[in-house]
């Protein structure tokens, strides 16, 4: 048996065809247009189209991975700040179009439940999963069940670290997420560049600082520029603060990272785990378990959408 994992995020839809043990048989991704609902479905069924001539049998079901809040009894993605939509019926509508049925889920409850059923988590009854990319969700899974509480549960990235820090989408000031997301780090970075500008940050840029994102920080960091090894020191910093706060919280077996932003060669994770172990003021005895990258990092989110369908809750 197969299933559609689709996951949708700030700036791309990923899905991909997985199987009852987890393993990615076809997958692809594509820029997410955001300008209406309509743009937005086609965005997806671009992807799903192309899976679809690829699958040796017809999957059985679709799983969906979005971020904000949804309301998974009717299968509705209500609303997220990072991407505008109100209210989108996306189950219905995929189920209207390729005649399979589909459950739809906030994207790091997905991600959780998929590093539970499949990841490096997989037999573990206690997790934080962070993902880490255009916004920062989170996902909490407390002795084998995705914690939900009213329905917003995990929301990780609006832990509020540094009252008085810049504006988060959401409306508060100091979000973790303003300050350790993708657009957080490029912010930080075009500050830290304003005045005098390195010869490394100038190349990768053309000139042009306000192209500044969140990798050209790596790539600038990785080449030796200290102001950008500062601003990812940094970020590793703010993203260890979440993880002390979420040990202190529900002292999970592991916390877990995905998303683009950790897509660095591990760069960031060996951060998070040297400020951890400062912040908590002793060695943790197993650091690389306890904060760990998933599994299948760079497919997280569509591993976690399929895992809704292959391997639901009961």
């Amino acid at each position: 048996m197969t299933g559609i994992g689709i996951d949708i995020g700030g700036t791309k839809v990923a899905a991909g065809i997985v199987d009852h043990d987890g393993a990615i048989l076809a997958h692809g991704r594509a820029p997410i247009v955001k300008d209406s609902h309509e743009t937005i479905l086609e965005s997806v069924c671009v992807v799903v189209d192309d899976l679809l001539v690829q699958a040796v049998e017809r999957p059985s079901a679709i799983g969906i991975a979005v971020p904000g809040t949804v309301d998974r009894d009717q299968g509705i993605a209500i609303s997220a700040v990072n991407v505008g939509w109100k209210n989108l019926p996306l189950v219905a509508l995929l189920q209207d179009r390729y005649g399979l049925p589909g459950v739809i889920a906030n994207d790091a409850n997905a991600g959780a439940w998929g590093e539970y059923a499949f990841g490096s988590c997989k037999g573990m009854e206690n997790l934080v999963y962070v993902t880490v990319g255009t916004g920062i969700g989170g996902g909490i899974i407390e002795a084998g069940r995705v914690v939900r509480g009213r329905g917003a549960a995990g929301e990780i990235g609006h832990i509020l670290v540094n009252p008085g820090g810049p504006l988060c989408n959401c409306g508060v000031n100091g979000c973790l997420e303003s300050l350790a997301a993708g657009p957080g780090i490029a912010r930080r970075g075009r500050t830290a560049a304003a005045n005098e500008p390195s010869e490394i940050v100038r190349r990768l840029t053309g000139g042009d600082l306000d192209s500044l994102t969140s990798f050209t920080v790596h790539d600038a960091a990785e080449a030796g520029d200290q102001m950008m090894q500062g601003v990812r020191d940094d970020t590793a910093r703010w993203l260890a603060i979440g993880c002390q706060i979420c040990q202190q919280l529900f002292a999970p077996e592991c916390i877990v990272f995905a998303g683009g932003v950790m897509q660095d060669g591990g760069r960031l994770i060996q951060g998070i785990r040297a400020w951890f172990q400062r912040l908590a003021g002793s060695e943790h005895p197993d650091i690389e378990s306890f904060i760990r990258l998933a599994g299948e990092s760079e497919h997280a989110g569509i591993l976690g959408a399929a895992a809704l369908v292959l391997r639901p809750e009961q």
